[in-house]
């Protein structure tokens, strides 16, 4: 696999993985989660969801971190 084609495997898997974070942040946040006083309801939830949401971006971020990005030249060889 050349460094392109590799990059947009990368690009798929990242966004795949960020898709995952926002559906817990988004499932994990979404309604009733605030009682009355201004306080969450099941505080040791979100802090799960976000737990959960940070390990996922933390893998999207060692995607990144262990792709050989393209550059220019890898570009115009195409």
């Amino acid at each position: 696999m050349d460094k392109i084609d590799a990059a947009a495997a990368a690009t798929e898997q990242v966004q795949q993985i960020v898709g995952n974070a926002l559906g817990i942040l988004g499932d994990g946040f979404n309604g009733r989660i605030v009682n009355g006083l201004g306080i969450y309801h099941e505080p040791y939830w979100r802090r799960r969801d976000l737990t959960a949401a940070i390990d996922e971006l933390k893998k999207a971020v060692t995607v990144m971190d262990n792709t050989v990005w393209p550059e220019r030249a890898d570009y115009d060889a195409r």
